[in-house]
């Protein structure tokens, strides 16, 4: 049995060469759920009337939490396109937009925030 991807690959070459802007396009989601799951945080917190001391604290530990969690998550999110890409553009396509339907949830969480 050969080691060669594009061998074992039953939708052809195509779905592994299409995984990457794929990939691409997750990490610009990425970005952008950073950006509005902390600013829909720091609008949870403020509702919650916490304390003015901690804002900041909360502010930068949740800023690297997410920054954290998006960068294992688009690491995963690699490998799942290469794994669904082997398979073909069916399940390729139906993991993207998967991925996809979440982080935008995320980013309209976010948007809904005051």
């Amino acid at each position: 049995m050969s080691h060669d991807p594009r061998q074992r690959a039953r939708g052809g070459i195509w779905p592994l060469v299409a995984h990457y802007p794929l990939w691409l396009i997750t990490v610009a989601l990425a970005i952008l759920d950073i950006v509005f799951v902390r600013k829909l945080l720091l609008a949870l917190y403020v509702a919650l009337q916490l304390g003015k001391w901690a804002y900041g604290l909360a502010d930068k530990a949740g800023l690297i939490v997410l920054g954290l969690a998006c960068v294992v998550g688009v690491f995963l999110a690699e490998e799942v396109y290469r794994r669904s890409a082997l398979v073909g553009w069916s399940l390729l396509m139906k993991r993207f937009l998967t991925i996809t339907a979440i982080q935008a949830a995320f980013i309209v969480a976010g948007l809904l925030a005051r």
